[in-house]
């Protein structure tokens, strides 16, 4: 049950700590979407998955810290 690749949403790490992974594809017209996060990602200098935490954590009305 705590198999990241038996069940991905309730994974907690071999170190004991939880962790959740999402994967974003980007197909055909949304790849220009991506282009532009990624822009916006650099421009801040972050890597892009931790700007994506923060745009989310945003839009939620959340800090990245909970």
């Amino acid at each position: 049950m705590k198999c990241y690749w038996a069940n991905p949403e309730s994974y907690v790490h071999v170190a004991l700590r939880e962790v959740r992974r999402t994967d974003i594809l980007w197909n055909e017209n949304e790849v220009q979407l991506y282009e532009n996060l990624k822009e916006l990602a650099v421009k801040n200098q972050f890597p892009i998955p931790d700007y994506v935490k923060k745009v989310i954590a945003k839009h939620l009305g959340e800090t990245k810290d909970g």
